[in-house]
């Protein structure tokens, strides 16, 4: 029964390596194709310019008459026809290449059709000899148990570590929203300070508006962050310090302020956003070395069980 399996799986992974090798040459071919029709429309533009150029100088148009009149108008003739049957042997060239690589297309398409569920296959032999291993073997079977258990705990973090990545972006862009809101109100700030009059007031007021909207929203994406590195145990050096943009957008738009005031609060808020951008980066940078760690560990834990399996005789 086991050599039975053995000989199975060997077939499903040779399968396997075909899907593989299949895939990746439809990735190319259909790379090629969109190359090759993108050629395909230039030459045809050419063809259509070279025709042109033709039918100009055997009509009666200005260009005909000037190279008539000068002695000129065959040997033109004669060398804007040869550009033209070149530029048709080339429109020739470019539809059979694209037919070509259509139907080697569909070809493939056609292989990877008979292995389309190839994987679910493969599982499902490894389950069928992972059952028979722990009713023959034991010892094996708690060793393969132990692996499965390892594997499902390496899954679990690698969904905390992906959520928390994903917070942590959306953070980045937030902050990075409200920095571009944050640099345009103070270049108008200064603008009118100097006397910019009532438009420059307005400008100024509708970038300050727009800056608290972005703060607001990368508030929020920094508390959403916060929870998901609580589930991923790990806290960032100094901690997100998000109290200061809560503290400015409280009185942010408080028309009792002076002008000055506000300039300088501005100038403050830009800078503590743009340093929690940059704690959030170097998080982030935490997160993903610590993802990738954690993915290379289910890997190779994986394959040890797997090896387990496959080697059974």
């Amino acid at each position: 029964m086991i050599q039975q399996l053995n000989n199975e799986l060997k077939e499903v992974k040779e399968k396997m390596r075909k899907k593989e090798k299949w895939e990746a040459q439809l990735k190319n071919v259909l790379d090629t194709i969109k190359n090759e029709e993108e050629k395909l429309k230039q030459v045809q533009h050419q063809l259509q310019k070279e025709q042109k150029d033709v039918d100009r100088l055997e009509s009666l148009s200005v260009a005909s008459i000037f190279y008539a009149l000068i002695g000129q108008k065959l040997e033109k003739l004669d060398k804007e026809n040869q550009e033209l049957i070149a530029a048709r042997l080339k429109l020739q060239e470019a539809t059979e290449t694209v037919q070509d690589l259509k139907e080697e297309c569909k070809d493939l398409q056609q292989k990877l059709s008979t292995v389309a569920n190839i994987e679910s296959e493969y599982q499902a032999l490894i389950s069928r000899k992972e059952r028979l291993i722990h009713s023959q073997d034991p010892v094996l079977g708690q060793k393969l148990d132990a692996l499965l258990g390892l594997e499902a705990n390496l899954h679990s973090s690698l969904k905390e570590y992906e959520e928390a990545i994903g917070a942590g972006e959306k953070a980045s862009s937030s902050l990075k929203n409200a920095l571009k809101s944050l640099d345009n109100a103070k270049g108008w700030s200064t603008f009118d300070m100097l006397g910019g009059g009532i438009i420059s007031t307005a400008i100024k007021h509708s970038h300050i508006d727009e800056s608290q909207d972005e703060i607001h929203h990368a508030q929020r994406a920094l508390r959403h962050f916060q929870e998901e590195l609580k589930d991923v145990e790990m806290v960032a050096e100094g901690n997100l310090e998000i109290s200061g943009l809560l503290i400015f957008a409280d009185y942010f738009f408080d028309g009792i302020i002076a002008d000055w005031f506000v300039h300088g609060h501005i100038q403050d808020s830009y800078e503590q956003t743009s340093k929690t951008l940059g704690q959030v980066s170097s998080v982030l940078s935490q997160l993903q070395e610590k993802y990738e760690d954690i993915k290379n560990n289910l890997s190779v834990t994986e394959q040890e069980r797997i090896s387990l399996i496959e080697d059974m005789n």
